[in-house]
């Protein structure tokens, strides 16, 4: 299985160092994520559930699930990506892991 370190080398630099940015706040917002690849996406899970991926796509990048788009001109919020994380730990442990 690749690694999300391999994905980074197929996208351009601006979209690598944006989703660096998001590696980076998703470990700092959740301690201990582990980093998966999935759908080919970049991704980052806790206690075996996948709480986020993160796509680079020709025009924008994309988190999962529920399709945020943003791009490398007009990036995400920081708080913007925390709350997602934070409100996707909430789902997954109310039902139970999944």
């Amino acid at each position: 299985m690749p690694t999300i370190d391999e994905y980074l080398e197929s996208v351009s630099a601006p979209q690598r160092a944006a989703i660096e940015r998001v590696r980076t706040i998703a470990h700092d917002t959740v301690p201990g994520l582990e980093e998966v690849v999935s759908y080919h996406m970049p991704g980052f899970s806790s206690n075996g559930v996948t709480l986020l991926w993160v796509g680079a796509f020709k025009h924008h990048l994309s988190l999962f699930p529920g399709t945020v788009k943003f791009t490398v001109d007009n990036p995400l919020p920081e708080a913007t990506i925390r709350e997602f994380l934070l409100r996707r730990v909430a789902e997954t442990s109310s039902k139970g892991g999944r």
